[in-house]
């Protein structure tokens, strides 16, 4: 399986750092895992089969089994629609958190993590999509 952890442009270096501090364990799960770290003055160092990057778009979502993300609309919105196993993790720093209701409009059709949980949730057995999001009225809030 493949793993693609993605913040988008802002930093969400709590997030990454947990998943770096751990890749040992999500390597025993996942044979190739790419990190979007958005803008961050941390370095890490090269880990094997492992990619880091700054920003990057678009992403590579089709070639990914599972997604861990932010709560930005677009990436969870392009995950669903591939049809990926969704993980979100909402970044509780950012003034004026607008991803707060679009992540609970979605729970139907994302697993909603947290910090403290989000290392157990990726290495679970059973990692499929929760139900099927089609192009719809359903998107009109």
């Amino acid at each position: 399986m493949k793993l693609l952890v993605t913040v988008g442009s802002t930093s969400f270096d709590l997030l990454i750092k947990k998943i770096v501090e751990n890749i040992h364990i999500l390597q025993k799960k996942f044979t190739k895992i790419f990190i979007q770290t958005g803008e961050t003055n941390e370095k890490f160092n090269k880990i094997e089969n492992v990619t880091i990057i700054n920003y990057k778009y678009p992403l590579p979502i089709d070639i990914y089994d599972v997604i861990l993300t932010h709560g930005g609309t677009g990436t969870i919105l392009e995950s669903l629609f591939a049809n990926k196993s969704t993980f979100v993790i909402i970044n509780e720093n950012l003034k004026h958190n607008h991803q707060s209701d679009f992540v609970k409009r979605m729970e139907a059709y994302i697993h909603v993590v947290s910090l403290q949980n989000v290392i157990e949730m990726l290495i679970q057995d059973n990692l499929v999509p929760k139900k099927k999001l089609q192009p719809s009225k359903e998107l009109l809030f």
